[in-house]
């Protein structure tokens, strides 16, 4: 297509995005120079700018592109998400999840499962070594629930952090149904979790297994950020019935 035509906004942007994806920034935003500097009131072209900003660290100068890419064209859902990743990285706990992920869309497919099925394999390793070697449990240990909240971190994170956006004048307009559904399901399993802690420590005899039920309904965000994730009208109500399963088994 840039053979025909050099300046091509679709091209250029798709090539921009591409060169994105594999860490080749300079080129990227080279591409992305052709396009705002030919189109400047291209919505797509905003965005892309916006994310690619947003890739560097630099959330804070990608938010005016976003801004601008929704002013020309409302319902661009790209530019809408990246505003949301935007406000979210406002909080510094949220920016290790976000490059996760971004180092993981670099990665094919293959490589992204090897990834987690590695790092099941290691889990049960260290598990093994748990029941073989007692005296190794309180770093074992450790580094077991260290696992387990890196797991509910990136799986569940960004829907958590969508709950920082419900006050927010821009990010609270910026949420679509799904997603504020899903923060708010994930809100209520996390504050049960936090009342039963309570009473773990401040009334037992109430709940004796307080610190269980602490420990797992946080563990309910996973089928729930799941679940809101599918588009697929079947997978979302089956996804429906493992929640609602998983609440029913705790």
């Amino acid at each position: 297509g840039l053979e025909i035509d050099p300046e091509h906004i679709g091209c250029n942007n798709a090539r921009a995005h591409a060169l994105q994806m594999l860490g080749r920034g300079e080129e990227a935003q080279a591409a992305l120079d052709t396009t705002l500097r030919n189109a400047p009131e291209n919505a797509t072209s905003h965005a892309n700018q916006g994310w690619h900003l947003l890739r560097q660290g630099k959330a804070k100068e990608s938010l005016p592109h976003f801004k601008e890419a929704m002013r020309l064209e409302p319902g661009h859902e790209y530019a809408r998400a990246g505003l949301i990743e935007a406000l979210k990285l406002r909080n510094p706990l949220y920016g290790p999840i976000f490059a996760y992920f971004n180092f993981l869309g670099r990665l094919s497919t293959n490589v992204q499962f090897a990834l987690i099925i590695g790092a099941f394999l290691g889990y049960r390793v260290i598990r093994g070594m748990l029941a073989d070697k007692p005296e190794l449990a309180p770093y074992l240990t450790g580094f077991i629930a260290l696992y387990l909240l890196f797991i509910l971190s990136t799986w569940a994170g960004p829907t958590l952090f969508n709950m920082t956006l419900w006050f927010h004048p821009l990010g609270r307009h910026a949420l679509d149904r799904d997603e504020r559904m899903a923060s708010q399901l994930c809100f209520a399993a996390i504050a049960t979790a936090l009342i039963c802690l309570g009473l773990a420590f401040l009334a037992p005899s109430v709940l004796p297994s307080g610190l269980f039920w602490a420990a797992a309904f946080p563990f309910l965000c996973l089928p729930i950020a799941a679940t809101f994730n599918l588009r697929n009208i079947r997978k979302r109500r089956l996804g429906y019935v493992i929640c609602a399963g998983f609440a029913l088994v705790m």
